[in-house]
C-alpha cells in the first residue's frame, strides 16, 4: 500500500465517494506531519477533537489511528496489533524524514483541524443523501443520520473567529457565481444566507436575466431550484433551449421551425438542457411556507444551493393585509430569514412601478420599487435591469442589456453592460470585456 499519494491521484476511501477527495490528500499528509512534530500538549489536544474516522484517505486513517495509540503511551504489544506497523513498519524511516520539515505551531493546527473535519462533514452528507436518494434508507433514517453528524462535528470542531476571519480573508468564501464576470467583479458573487433582489420594469427583461444566471449556476454544478409563480415549467424550458439552440424564441412559437431547427432544439433541450441541476416548480399563489418547503425538500434529497422566485408580487400572504405596503413588508422579511435558514443565496425578482416612464432618466431607481416596504431594508443586494431601446427606440445602443447594482451591503455598486439577444432569448459577456479579463 502506497503511503503518500501525487497530487491529483484518486484515492480509495470508506465512503466511496472520490469526487470529495481532490483536495484532501495534501490537507490529511501535512496535518500528520505537523502531528507527528508537534509539541506533547498540542497533540493531546489534537486526539480529544478528531477521531481516525475523519481520515477520508485509508492509509492516512491507519498512520493516525498509530500515532494516536502512540502518542497514548500503548504498550508495544498493542502497537503492533496496528495495521499500520504490519503494512508499513519497513517504511516508517522514510515516513519520519519526509515528514520531518511540516511543522505544527497553536497557530496553524485548528486550520488543518477544521480542513480535515469539515471534509468529513461534505463526504458523510453526500453519501446520506445518496442512500436517500437510492432508496437504501428512508427519510426519517436519514434525517437522524444528518442530526447526529451535525451535534458530533458541533462538539468536535473548535471555533477560533481570528482564524475564521483570516481563512475567508486569504482562501476566499464559498459562492455562486453568475457566469458573468463583468457583475460577479463587482459582487464578489452571491453568498449563502443573501438576499438578492432582481428588479426591473414589464418588458425589461427580469425573466431573461433570471433564467440565464440560474442556467449559468447550474452549469457549475451547483443545485438550482427555480420557483415560478408566473410562467409554466415548459415555457421555461422553452426559453432556455432556444438559447442553448441558438433558434429564434418567436419560430418555436409560430411553429415554422425547419427541419435542421427542430433537430438541434431536440438536441439541446435533452443533451444540455434537461442534464442540467436545475429544478423548476410552476405552482400558482404559493405562500412562502410553500416555497419553503419544496427547498428544503430538495435540500434534503438533491441537495440545494441557489434559489430563485418568480416572482415577489406574485407570493400569497400568509396573512392577507389590508395594505400591500404591509404585505410586501412581511414578504421580503420572511424571505431575508428563508435564505438565512436554508443558508443559501436567495434571488427574488420584483416588478418596478411605471414612474420611470415619466423620467427624463428612465434608468432604475431604489425608490422605483413597487410598494417597496422594507425591500430596500432587507435585501442584501439590489440589482435592476435596463434596456435603452426599450425607451429610445432609435438608439445607436441596441442588443445590450444593463445590470446596475443599487445596494449593495458588502461590497460597491456600479454596472455591468452585457449582450442581449431578444430572439434567442440570451445573454452574453461582450467580447471586448472578456479579452480585457
Amino acid at each position: 500500500m502506497q503511503l503518500f499519494m501525487n497530487k491529483g491521484e484518486k484515492m480509495t476511501s470508506h465512503l466511496n465517494i472520490t469526487d470529495t477527495y481532490i483536495d484532501t490528500s495534501d490537507i490529511e499528509r501535512i496535518f500528520l506531519a505537523q502531528f507527528l512534530n508537534a509539541n506533547e500538549a498540542i497533540k493531546i489536544d489534537i486526539i480529544k477533537k478528531i477521531k481516525p474516522e475523519y481520515f477520508l484517505n485509508d492509509t492516512y486513517r491507519e498512520v493516525f489511528k498509530y500515532f494516536r495509540a502512540w502518542c497514548l503511551k500503548e504498550s508495544d504489544e498493542t502497537l503492533s496489533k496496528y495495521l499500520f506497523i504490519k503494512e508499513q513498519k519497513s517504511k516508517y524511516g522514510r515516513l519520519y524524514a519526509e515528514l520531518n520539515s511540516e511543522f505544527m505551531t497553536s497557530a496553524n493546527y485548528e486550520y488543518y483541524l477544521k480542513q480535515i473535519i469539515s471534509k468529513y462533514k461534505e463526504a458523510k452528507e453526500k453519501e446520506i443523501k445518496e442512500l436517500l436518494y437510492k432508496g437504501i434508507i428512508p427519510f426519517p433514517e436519514a434525517t437522524q443520520k444528518m442530526n447526529e453528524l451535525k451535534n458530533i462535528l458541533e462538539t468536535e470542531e473548535k471555533t477560533d473567529i481570528v482564524n475564521d476571519i483570516f481563512e475567508e480573508y486569504w482562501k476566499g468564501v464559498d459562492c455562486i457565481e453568475t457566469g458573468w464576470t463583468s457583475l460577479d467583479s463587482m459582487t464578489g458573487g452571491l453568498h449563502n444566507g443573501e438576499l438578492i433582489i432582481l428588479a426591473g420594469a414589464p418588458s425589461m427583461g427580469k425573466s431573461v436575466t433570471m433564467l440565464n444566471i440560474a442556467e449559468n449556476v447550474a452549469r457549475k454544478g451547483k443545485e438550482t431550484l427555480i420557483v415560478s409563480l408566473e410562467m409554466k415549467r415548459n415555457a421555461l424550458l422553452n426559453r432556455l433551449t432556444c438559447a442553448k439552440a441558438e433558434i429564434n424564441a418567436s419560430k418555436f412559437r409560430s411553429r415554422t421551425l425547419t427541419d435542421a431547427e427542430e433537430e438541434k432544439y431536440v438536441k439541446a433541450l435533452k443533451n444540455e438542457v434537461l442534464t442540467l441541476p436545475l429544478h423548476i416548480v410552476d405552482k400558482p399563489n404559493m405562500t412562502i411556507q410553500d416555497i419553503k418547503t419544496e427547498a428544503i425538500n430538495l435540500q434534503k434529497t438533491a441537495g440545494l444551493d441557489f434559489l430563485v422566485i418568480d416572482y415577489l408580487g406574485l407570493i400569497k400572504p400568509l396573512k392577507p393585509m389590508n395594505s400591500k405596503y404591509l404585505e410586501i413588508t412581511e414578504l421580503t422579511r420572511d424571505l431575508k430569514i428563508l435564505a438565512g435558514e436554508l443558508n443559501i443565496p436567495v434571488m427574488v425578482l420584483c416588478q418596478l412601478n411605471r414612474t420611470n416612464a415619466d423620467r427624463k432618466d428612465k434608468r432604475p431607481q431604489l425608490f422605483d420599487l413597487r410598494d417597496s416596504g422594507s425591500i430596500e431594508q432587507d435585501a442584501d443586494i439590489v440589482m435592476f435591469v435596463y434596456r435603452e431601446e426599450y425607451y429610445e427606440p432609435t438608439t445607436t445602443n441596441t442588443g445590450k442589456i444593463t445590470i446596475s447594482i443599487k445596494k449593495h451591503r458588502d461590497g460597491t455598486l456600479g454596472e455591468a453592460t452585457l449582450n442581449f439577444n431578444k430572439a434567442q432569448q440570451k445573454i452574453s459577456e461582450p467580447k471586448a470585456f472578456l479579452n480585457v479579463v
